[in-house]
């Protein structure tokens, strides 16, 4: 078997409910849950909506 090391492109718009003290917090709160998280799976608490995604492979090159 071959091993493969594949690009992807990954794009993803969502809206995150945040409970918090303040919007700067709020803001907060989101950043590091994308940061934490990486996109497309956010704790459940901050019910996400995802309103769009686009991905594509951009290359492929095998390893030797």
């Amino acid at each position: 078997m071959k091993t493969y090391r594949i690009g992807i492109y990954f794009e993803e718009g969502v809206v995150l409910t945040v409970k918090a003290e303040s919007e700067e917090a709020a803001q907060q709160i989101a950043m590091d849950a994308v940061h934490d998280c990486g996109g497309t799976e956010y704790p459940k608490e901050l019910t996400q909506d995802c309103v769009h995604r686009d991905f594509c492979v951009t290359d492929i090159e095998e390893q030797v």
